[in-house]
């Protein structure tokens, strides 16, 4: 238990140590950070990148795995139209709405 401990320690420290040190040694003028950062832009632009891609799509789509979430539009109260507010209460919406218009700037 200790030694899977003092590994677990060991491997944070290097972790730790190699954030750090790739954002602070420069190479031609950039980071090792910002290097290995364009590589990886360069990579997508290749054709295994693609392919890979395209398979962990496949996958995805076979296992009904979906990780993006949607947005639901708030559905409108089918109640209250325009068409069924009076003239009267229009204006004090508008006036209210001008009021708290001018007092936020």
């Amino acid at each position: 238990m200790l030694r899977l401990l003092g590994w677990l320690i060991r491997a944070a420290v290097f972790a730790l140590v190699v954030l750090v040190l790739g954002n602070w040694f420069q190479y031609k003028g950039k980071t090792l950070s910002d290097q290995v950062r364009t590589g990886m832009a360069q990579a997508e632009r290749t054709s295994v990148y693609k392919e890979a891609k395209t398979w962990a799509n496949q996958v995805k789509s076979k296992t009904g795995f979906n990780h993006k979430v949607t947005k639901i539009a708030p559905k409108a109260n089918p109640e209250i139209s325009d068409e069924d507010l009076p003239a009267s209460e229009r204006q004090k919406l508008k006036a209210l709405i001008h009021e708290l218009n001018g007092s936020n700037q």
